[in-house]
């Protein structure tokens, strides 16, 4: 008999009822449906169904099916589509069309604007496991910015990052191997409140770029902390 393979969804933004950001949501059912809930409790939209409380989410957004036989999760957008959509490394996905997902993947739901309303992680082990093992999911010298298309990946992997996140890195990424102040940096990229942040803020946006961009982040390999002075990118 084959093992079956866990999944689990690592929430990186949103409002997920009863789960907080970093959290992660392990994939119980054969099939896991994820978006604002029907109000009928019996259909199968409600089975290991994970709520979200947000109205730019459809209900029935999309779910996520355990192939046992060939071991793998498979993502796919509710039928008939939805209104913001659903993207997967941020490619927006076909509805109707079945897309397998990868150990680190990103899922997300709802492009508003230029930002996703919710943002999952998808991570994948054997059932045997004691602790969720980290991917390589980053190549170590292939991290590039786009300034112009506002856009970061790794390798073919797209990382959806929020405005502010994407504005710190491009800031860092421009002036790469170079010490950057938090004073720099707030000027540049809190222009627009004329350089008024908290260095708490500085410190947790940096936070957010790191789970998103380095394979461990206790251990950076890309965003470097300058202590008592601010930040380095190094590529």
């Amino acid at each position: 008999m084959l093992e079956k393979k866990v999944g689990f969804l690592r929430l990186e933004k949103g409002r997920v009822n009863g789960f907080e950001a970093a959290k992660e949501i392990r994939l119980n059912s054969d099939m896991t449906v994820i978006g604002r809930p029907f109000a009928d409790v019996g259909s199968d939209s409600r089975v290991s169904s994970i709520n979200i409380g947000d109205d730019y989410i459809s209900r029935g957004h999309m779910r996520i099916t355990y192939d046992p036989n060939e071991q793998y999760y498979l993502a796919e957008e509710r039928e008939g589509g939805t209104r913001n959509g659903t993207y997967l490394n941020g490619d927006r996905i076909e509805p109707g069309r079945c897309y397998r997902l990868k150990d680190g993947d990103m899922v997300s739901l709802a492009k508003v604007g230029e930002e996703f309303r919710v943002i999952f992680r998808f991570r994948e082990t054997q059932a045997t496991l004691t602790g969720i093992p980290v991917s390589s999911l980053i190549p170590t010298t292939n991290l590039s910015v786009d300034l112009q298309a506002r856009k970061v990946s790794a390798g073919d992997r797209v990382i959806p990052l929020r405005r502010k996140e994407f504005d710190l890195l491009a800031f860092l990424y421009t002036n790469s191997g170079k010490a950057c102040s938090r004073n720099e940096i707030a000027q540049q990229v809190w222009a627009d409140e004329r350089g008024i942040v908290a260095e708490e803020t500085i410190d947790t946006v940096v936070h957010r770029i790191r789970e998103k961009i380095e394979t461990d982040p206790s251990k950076p390999r890309f965003l470097i902390t300058l202590p008592r002075f601010g930040f380095r990118l190094d590529l």
